[in-house]
């Protein structure tokens, strides 16, 4: 059986649609959890009406502590020999369950992997598997751009999981970057993993989650998310490619960051000299720096900047670029 868990939260625009995707699923063998998370909308009326008029629907309710704490309480409800996750504003297609369950099962793999289309306001796009088949845990390295280049084991949406490979829950320390934290903890566990190039999972992108705001912890959980990809990296011998993968990205965020602090942080250019100060000295930034090699010319320059820790120039760049 596979456990569906659905955390809800003030959702109640898109519920209906969502649940009703999964109801009508092909595979029939299944469990749907709805775990309201302290909604104040009519997110728990609407999960209690389908609580009493489909038996495969349970609905569990916690106090308002986020999507990670949720999934959790999900998990921890499960009666499934295999779990999924599907957000309340997003909907799957009817035959995700029966091929991910099938592929599971006839090629004996602890981890299915398809594709998902992100459905913005006004484009559509598409992030698909590179690679398709069964991939050994142990020879990842060599396959190693195909299955990390374009974040495809980030999300938790587009996977079907083996609950008994679970051992670390989704960490409630962050508010980005869990579900990967996840997926690298599980990957640990597993044998191997198996890769469909179908889209059964449909995402969609509100206009208000692309607002651009200055968070001040952006660039924190890009380092602690650097630090446990090399973690995961060094675990299970991915080796120098993945180093200046993992390099790479953790510097794109960072200078993401930065870009931020200087457009629409609201600090003086005294706190934002100090901030970049601060991280072009950072132990972890100084590693990644030698170790990646930066695609775009501005990233390049940036990267140059911080290596010399030049601050003052990196800040009339960044000001300029303004």
């Amino acid at each position: 059986m596979v456990s569906l868990i659905i955390p809800v939260y003030n959702s109640e625009a898109k519920l209906e649609s969502c649940v009703k995707s999964v109801l009508r699923q092909t595979y029939k063998d299944f469990e749907l959890i709805l775990v309201d998370d302290g909604s104040t909308d009519r997110s728990l009326e609407i999960c209690k009406q389908f609580e009493q008029s489909d038996s495969r629907v349970r609905v569990v309710s916690q106090k308002n502590s986020g999507p990670s704490a949720a999934r959790n309480k999900g998990i921890e409800s499960a009666h499934g020999q295999y779990l999924q996750f599907v957000d309340s504003d997003d909907h799957i297609e009817e035959m995700m369950l029966e091929e991910l369950v099938e592929a599971m099962e006839n090629e004996n793999v602890d981890m299915v992997v398809c594709g998902i289309r992100e459905n913005h306001s006004d484009h559509i796009h598409d992030i698909v598997p590179l690679i398709s088949g069964k991939v050994q845990v142990d020879q990842l390295e060599s396959v190693y751009p195909e299955i990390f280049q374009n974040f495809i084991l980030n999300a938790p949406v587009n996977k079907l999981y083996r609950k008994d490979k679970i051992k670390s829950m989704f960490p409630l320390d962050l508010s980005l970057g869990e579900d990967l934290i996840f997926n690298l903890e599980y990957i640990k566990n597993c044998s191997n993993l198996f890769f469909i190039k179908k889209i059964f999972y449909y995402y969609e992108i509100s206009e208000g989650s692309l607002n651009r705001r200055y968070r001040e912890d952006s660039i924190e959980i890009a380092e602690r998310l650097y630090k446990e990809s090399l973690c995961f990296s060094r675990e299970v011998q991915l080796g120098k490619i993945a180093k200046m993968h993992i390099s790479k990205i953790f510097l794109q965020f960072l200078f993401y960051g930065m870009s931020d602090l200087y457009a629409c942080s609201g600090k003086t250019d005294r706190e934002k000299k100090e901030i970049v100060r601060m991280w072009m000295k950072n132990s972890n930034v100084r590693n990644a720096l030698f170790d990646a090699k930066m695609p775009q010319l501005k990233q390049k320059i940036a990267q140059f900047l911080f290596r010399l820790k030049w601050v003052n120039i990196f800040h009339i760049m960044m000001k300029v670029k303004g």
